[in-house]
């Protein structure tokens, strides 16, 4: 286990990262593994592209998981262990980007802003992956996922605070590399054993109580104590939260879609985050629209039930538009952050070769 911090910056684009992980479990992969592989990777081949091709491998993992309970009891092995297998890529691949950027040398504002922009969403999915797989009930559910989000939004609030991106005692790898076991285990287990099983119910209860005690609330903990000062802006993302929660609660929402729109609404306020972290503009942490979409999404059924298109409610249709919404606002920011982007890491070059010549 790491008792002592480990810390980093990146002379190309100045990141920090500061690492309090209990586990090491990232610096284990790396040095068993992803160092032998990282040396095989093209140097044509941009860290951009490893980091695009992580989020869809995410979006495997989301698929995969949330199609086994609507499978037999061997396809539904298969897809968890496909969903397992996808979640141990996304990890080598959130890894190997960084790696092969430093490695040759094409570290950027851009990178750092993408990495940890889609790695907003990337978690929604991988909670998605995990709340799916237990089958726990709503009020579980919107604990779990809601807690695991608020840990990325806490970092990232107070990296935007601090300037230091800091990883708790149960880092993102330590945390993903406990979901492959936990999915693998799982399929496995669920194959021989009904999950209508009153002792399987309680039990795949008890490990989410578990995880979002010991785990979640742990490393929130871990934060709250640093967030001195700038605690205002996660208490409005657990707002936020909390909005699109409610009409999963009351039954307006389905589990899977509840837990997609969570991870959206996880993208754009924390992908806001990131983008405006690491161009120095001052961010509130919030986006109040997402309250209106949520009684948008209470109300519909009053006002939209009559209506469908080609046989499908309306009403249906408003989760997914809202998540449209928020994705174009997010790639809109990005695009119009492309040309600050440059200019930053332009900026931010000539102060390095210039501290470089002293």
């Amino acid at each position: 286990m790491n008792k002592t911090p480990t810390r980093y910056r990146d002379p190309a684009t100045g990141f920090y990262c500061e690492d309090h992980s209990r586990f090491g479990m990232e610096g284990w992969l790396k040095r068993h593994l992803l160092d032998h592989i990282v040396g095989f990777i093209p140097a044509s081949l941009h860290p951009n592209t490893i980091s695009i091709a992580n989020h869809f491998v995410a979006w495997m993992a989301f698929l995969a998981a949330a199609a086994a309970p609507l499978m037999d009891p061997f396809n539904a092995l298969m897809a968890r262990l496909l969903a397992a297998a996808a979640v141990f890529g996304c990890i080598c691949l959130d890894c190997l980007d960084g790696m092969h950027a430093r490695r040759t040398g094409q570290s950027s504002k851009l990178g750092e802003v993408l990495d940890h922009w889609l790695d907003a969403l990337n978690l929604g999915l991988y909670t998605a992956a995990v709340v799916l797989t237990l089958g726990v009930g709503p009020v579980t559910a919107a604990v779990g996922a809601v807690t695991a989000v608020m840990n990325y939004n806490a970092q990232l609030v107070y990296y935007h605070h601090s300037g230091r991106f800091v990883h708790p005692g149960t880092s993102g790898i330590d945390a993903l590399v406990a979901i492959v076991g936990l999915l693998a285990v799982l399929g496995v287990f669920f194959y021989y054993v009904p999950q209508s099983d009153p002792r399987v119910v309680l039990g795949v209860h008890g490990i989410a109580w578990c995880a979002i005690l010991f785990i979640n609330l742990s490393d929130l903990r871990f934060f709250w104590v640093r967030m001195k000062g700038c605690f205002t802006p996660h208490v409005k993302f657990v707002v936020l939260c909390g909005a699109v929660t409610a009409p999963l609660l009351l039954g307006r929402l389905d589990i899977p879609v509840y837990l997609l729109v969570l991870g959206f609404v996880t993208f754009r306020i924390c992908g806001s985050y990131v983008l405006n972290t690491v161009l120095r503009r001052p961010y509130g942490g919030a986006d109040w629209s997402i309250v209106l979409w949520s009684w948008a999404i209470i109300g519909a059924d009053a006002i939209l039930a009559p209506y469908a298109v080609r046989g499908y409610p309306v009403m249906r249709l408003i989760p997914y538009l809202f998540m449209l919404y928020l994705a174009l606002l997010n790639c809109l920011d990005l695009i119009r952050a492309l040309g600050a982007l440059r200019a930053a890491q332009s900026g931010e070059s000539l102060e390095e070769r210039d501290r470089l010549r002293v």
